[in-house]
């Protein structure tokens, strides 16, 4: 009996993270700046941004649940068209199609289509489109290639920050936040010696660090005075909900790590794990220390922001606390040579 009530509650567990996975990824995907859709294995579509709504001329009734090769495509192209969606799902990688399309005034244009897997946490798996147009099809038809190498880089790069302002539209105030936690992230990174591709990593991880905060109760997330402890367990939660979103494409692997454990405590009384000392990656305790200056040295609902002078005088207690001691030292050096308070 208790097997069967551990597995009705892991099961129940993972239908509420599906759900916020859902809504969360409507949500942004609704906000991206460019011509969006994701659709399940079967092909139909789930979820389209306002860019795609536009370009192809439909309201969200008209195109929710409709197979989109069958849908968007020439009918005397969904044959290969279909062969490279079928290609790519076997795959399971990052790809590009270019393709012709059909608008819903029957307007045919060439396109090209960036397709990221995104891997099943139980929910079934859905496929990103970011769409470029107009691309060029050629005589030989529609034509699809595994992307790999330095353009798996400039792609991640490219949705990253397309998430990044979907976010932004949502939630203004904490994309502002996301923007100076990544210059001081930086900054320190940059001071404390790491290399070129870690500083990349930490950059993405800084900009999208408080992605989750989009399925946080708004009442909540804006509320002006202190946070009750259910209050604070639910906030908790949006490390959790931006690491599913970025965790199910591989290519953000390197970023959910640092996402993950940006609030975990040098003395290990933070979360989600209770994580201490150099055991945290260093790129998540850089991330800390520059999220944490940058909470102090903005206005919060609830609060103005702290003075220079008590936001230093904070950092330093926080020393071996919340915060690594040697990172702490190189950034508040930095801060006072370079006069970064601002």
């Amino acid at each position: 009996m208790l097997m069967e009530d551990n597995k009705s509650g892991h099961d129940a567990s993972r239908g509420s993270q599906a759900m916020i996975f859902g809504l969360l990824f409507e949500k942004i995907l609704k906000n991206m700046n460019a011509v969006s859709m994701a659709t399940g294995e079967t092909g139909r579509i789930n979820f389209t941004s306002h860019k795609f709504l536009e370009f192809f001329e439909y309201k969200p009734k008209d195109i929710l649940g409709k197979d989109w090769i069958k849908t968007l495509i020439p009918e005397d192209k969904r044959k290969p068209v279909k062969d490279l969606f079928d290609s790519m799902k076997e795959e399971e990688k990052l790809s590009q199609f270019n393709v012709p399309v059909v608008t819903s005034k029957g307007f045919t244009k060439g396109f090209i289509w960036t397709v990221a897997p995104l891997a099943s946490h139980g929910d079934g798996k859905q496929y990103l489109f970011v769409g470029a147009g107009p691309g060029k099809t050629g005589e030989c038809g529609p034509s699809g290639c595994l992307v790999d190498g330095p353009e798996v880089k400039k792609v991640r790069e490219e949705i990253a920050h397309l998430l990044f302002e979907a976010s932004e539209k949502c939630d203004p105030e904490t994309a502002k936040h996301a923007l100076r936690s990544m210059f001081f992230a930086e900054r320190l990174a940059r001071e404390a010696g790491l290399s070129a591709k870690k500083i990349e990593n930490l950059k993405t991880a800084s900009l999208l660090h408080d992605l989750g905060k989009l399925a946080v109760d708004p009442g909540v997330l804006f509320k002006k005075g202190k946070l009750t402890q259910e209050e604070f367990e639910h906030v908790k939660k949006h490390l959790v909900w931006g690491a599913d979103l970025l965790g199910r494409m591989n290519f953000f692997k390197d970023v959910v790590e640092i996402m993950c454990n940006h609030h975990e405590n040098y003395d290990g009384r933070g979360y989600p794990n209770g994580t201490s000392g150099e055991a945290i990656p260093l790129e998540a305790r850089i991330l800390s220390v520059a999220d944490i200056y940058e909470a102090l040295t903005a206005d919060r609902p609830y609060r103005e922001a702290f003075s220079f002078e008590e936001a230093m005088a904070i950092m330093e207690y926080e020393k071996g606390h919340k915060l690594d001691p040697r990172l702490t030292d190189i950034f508040l050096k930095l801060v006072k040579r370079e006069n970064l308070e601002r």
